[in-house]
């Protein structure tokens, strides 16, 4: 009977001690996770969520859900295709993919927010209670406007839609005022003025959203055109893409036919010495266009002995269907289609943005057609502010490699002010 009772209360006392195990793992993930914080720890909500978002928080990281506490600290990541947006009182943060930010309780219960990298559309309903932005050791201020801030490595640029905003390094600043942008490159800052053809797709998006309640420096009309355009520019480079290579198939074909016509007495004996080499398997395509048609216009500027290097129609890759996978970048596919169809190109990588510069395709270089003159490229219409290297390509994308003349890439639709 005693060793039945000392078993029962062994079997209590583990029992027990399992229950304070799990209670104190609990304790423990919940107070990472602020479970059990109380409302005035919270500085802002996630909200919206799309794809996966991660927090890390006390050195642990894990997936952010939709309507948790954000913490003094936290730092927020979205992956690719993956979005979320922070809300802070009435004020609002919305993170791009693949950006990296940390949040933090500025002075007077303010919100304020580093950008590692990527894309932060801001609108401020009360400007009391945001504190700044602050990335590569600028920092961003404002009161009741809408803006973004990009930050890419080695530079920075903050557009402005709605209101005033000021970029402030060590002693300097400068301020933006709507329809306007503040561009960042090591440690100098300039204005200049905004285009809607300069916007990515995120923040056409966000301005046609917030449109409805704001009065922005951009109509809805005037967003939609850019889509619109961008449209029709993707849906004629994959005609142009589907028209080329059925060119392509039917050359193949008549050489075939030519080549089995003139070796048709020796086909039977002859076997199969080699093998075609396998064809290289691609998750995703892309279309890819190499034009230099602006020089055309421009013979006169043109240097000494380049002009043999000019096609007539000014036309070096006509629209090209890639295929790429995860995690390849526009120089990958430029390089790739480049040593495939033997066209020269030269390039050099830039530490101070992590990124490969384009120096020269088919013997063509920076500089070669006047001082203006040299490499861009677009992706779906939009002439990106970073390099390609740092281009992270999608399914179906449509790349488009031209040489500016004049205007810094305003001859070839860039639009911009950098």
């Amino acid at each position: 009977m005693k060793i039945k009772d000392n078993k029962k209360i062994f079997n209590i006392i583990m029992v027990a001690v399992i229950a304070v195990i799990v209670a104190g793992g609990v304790f423990a993930v919940g107070h990472v996770r602020g479970w059990f914080a109380d409302e005035a720890s919270a500085i802002a909500t996630a909200d919206q969520i799309t794809g996966i978002v991660s927090v890390e928080r006390g050195g642990v990281s894990f997936e952010l859900e939709e309507g948790a506490a954000l913490q003094d600290g936290d730092k927020i990541v979205t992956n690719k295709k993956a979005g979320v947006v922070i809300a802070a009182g009435e004020n609002t943060y919305e993170l791009d993919e693949s950006t990296t930010a940390t949040v933090s309780a500025a002075d007077g219960g303010s919100l304020s927010m580093d950008v590692s990298s990527g894309t932060a559309y801001v609108v401020l309903n009360d400007g009391e209670a945001f504190g700044n932005i602050t990335a590569q050791d600028f920092t961003v201020t404002a009161d009741g406007t809408v803006f973004s801030v990009d930050v890419q490595t080695g530079s920075m640029s903050v557009d402005v839609f709605e209101g005033n905003v000021t970029a402030a390094y060590e002693e300097d600043s400068v301020t933006a005022e709507s329809e306007q942008m503040i561009s960042m490159v090591g440690t100098e800052m300039s204005v200049a003025k905004l285009s809607a053809a300069s916007l990515n797709e995120f923040l056409i998006e966000k301005l046609l959203e917030t449109g409805e309640s704001r009065d922005l420096c951009f109509s809805a009309a005037q967003l939609n055109k850019v889509l619109e355009d961008r449209e029709k520019e993707a849906q004629l480079a994959k005609a142009e893409a589907e028209s080329s290579e059925e060119t392509e198939s039917t050359e193949e074909n008549v050489t075939e036919e030519t080549t089995a016509a003139a070796s048709n007495s020796t086909t039977e004996s002859t076997t199969a010495a080699t093998t075609a080499p396998a064809e290289t398997t691609s998750a995703y395509t892309c279309t890819i266009e190499i034009r230099c048609d602006t020089i055309l216009n421009n013979m006169g500027n043109l240097t000494a002995g380049k002009s043999g290097y000019v096609p007539s129609n000014g036309t070096i890759l006509a629209t090209t269907t890639v295929g790429f996978n995860e995690g390849e970048t526009v120089f990958d596919v430029l390089t790739r289609i480049c040593s495939e169809r033997g066209i020269q190109i030269e390039y050099s990588f830039t530490p101070m943005y992590n990124s490969y510069y384009i120096e020269g395709i088919n013997n063509l270089y920076e500089f070669d057609c006047g001082s203006q003159s040299g490499w861009m490229y677009k992706v779906n219409g939009w002439f990106p502010n970073y390099g390609c290297s740092a281009y992270t390509l999608a399914d179906g994308d449509v790349i488009v490699w031209a040489y500016t003349c004049n205007g810094l890439g305003a001859d070839v639709g860039a639009d911009n002010n950098w």
